[in-house]
């Protein structure tokens, strides 16, 4: 929770007012595609975060958990 909360402020303090939109709309699109798939986030192998698709049929890396949800979003989109 700590390093949500620091992305939070950072993204209030130093990110453009249109930038920290744009995120916010992709990260609620994500989190509702999250919802309606079934698609696990969990930590990976050396910092890296994985997402894995709700059907088991795709794994999705990134460097944060909204990256390798977003990841897994677009591929399965795809």
């Amino acid at each position: 929770m700590h390093d949500l909360k620091a992305a939070a402020k950072t993204l209030r303090h130093e990110v453009p007012e249109s930038e920290v939109l744009t995120l916010a709309a992709q990260a609620l699109e994500a989190w509702a595609w999250q919802q309606e798939t079934g698609a696990l986030t969990q930590p990976g192998d050396n910092g890296w975060w994985v997402c894995i698709s709700g059907d088991g049929s795709g794994t999705y890396a990134a460097d944060t958990p909204l990256g390798a949800l977003m990841a897994a979003m677009e591929g399965e989109s795809k």
